[in-house]
């Protein structure tokens, strides 16, 4: 029997009833909670400029991997809709959910997308009657778009399916690790989105020089 892993273990439970006096608080769980905070591990290492880059690498090539795995998916529930892409189905989401009419310019830069090709997005819909266009009361040389009853109805009939495939996309993620997730690719959303608004004609020795060095 390990003696000295007993000792050490009613150190910390002499502790914790120190620390937590409360009789009913004492409980394995509080215990396992409050010894887990005691033993934070210790801070990683900064990376050095290999491993770094390597990540780098890593994060690009995931990504990449996860969206190919998301288009395979969705393609088993649009194949069976009057939708081509999965590109036609996010920009659709985003009419269903829009508490405003958008441009076209809006739509395509919501989605990510060069003007050419999401006018081609944008021809597809129009011509199958899923979305429709109107001019802009503020300006008449702007077309505004929004779902038609049809396009609707689409959504309405794609949505349950589409669920399907985001928790497929999920995988086995906990909850916690779903969340830490979403914060993380959010917050490479908002460094990457104003470049792609405002500066994804520059150079990419422009974009390293003065957005990463900031």
């Amino acid at each position: 029997m390990n003696y000295q892993f007993l000792r050490q273990l009613l150190e910390y439970a002499e502790t914790f009833e120190r620390d937590v006096p409360a009789t009913d608080e004492q409980t394995v769980d509080k215990f396992a909670a409050w010894l887990l905070n005691q033993r934070k591990p210790p801070a990683p290492e900064p990376q050095r400029a290999g491993e770094a880059a390597a990540s780098d690498t890593l994060i690009s090539i995931m990504v990449s991997y996860l969206y190919r795995y998301t288009r395979l998916y969705s393609k088993k529930v649009i194949d069976d809709s009057p939708l081509t892409t999965l590109d036609d189905f996010t920009y659709l989401i985003i009419l269903l959910k829009a508490e405003h009419s958008p441009t076209k310019t809006e739509l395509i830069e919501l989605n990510i997308h060069e003007k050419t090709t999401g006018t081609e997005v944008l021809r597809r819909l129009l011509a199958s009657g899923l979305i429709e266009q109107f001019d802009d009361p503020a300006d008449r040389r702007s077309k505004r778009l929004k779902l038609t009853d049809q396009g609707r109805s689409v959504m309405l009939s794609l949505m349950p399916r589409m669920s399907q495939v985001a928790t497929l996309v999920g995988g086995t993620l906990t909850a916690d690790e779903k969340q830490q997730l979403v914060h993380l690719l959010s917050k490479l959303h908002q460094f990457h989105n104003p470049i792609f608004l405002q500066e994804r004609h520059e150079s990419l020795d422009h974009l390293l020089d003065h957005i990463l060095k900031k």
